[in-house]
């Protein structure tokens, strides 16, 4: 698995994404299919903080996977919890 792309973060007001692209090998669809949400958050080294008690005024991270034939997509969403 080889990151291709990672945009700069863009949104507004309370929040912001970011999207990282990952180029899949041809086995890797299979090995990354089999993985839940914190398995795959763990692959690529980041924690989701989704769920968490989070302090007023504080920022926290959440990831959303997509997985294809060809690629690993990540939305990542930073946003100060208000």
């Amino acid at each position: 698995m080889t990151k291709i792309y990672e945009s700069d973060f863009n949104g507004w007001d309370e929040s912001a994404e970011q999207i990282i692209i990952y180029k899949l090998d041809e086995n890797e669809y299979n090995e990354l299919d089999q993985l839940n949400h914190d398995e795959l958050c763990n692959l690529i080294d980041v924690f989701d903080q989704n769920g968490y008690n989070i302090i007023p005024g504080a920022i926290y991270h959440t990831y959303e996977f997509q997985l294809s034939s060809g690629f690993l997509i990540v939305t990542h969403t930073k946003a100060i919890n208000c």
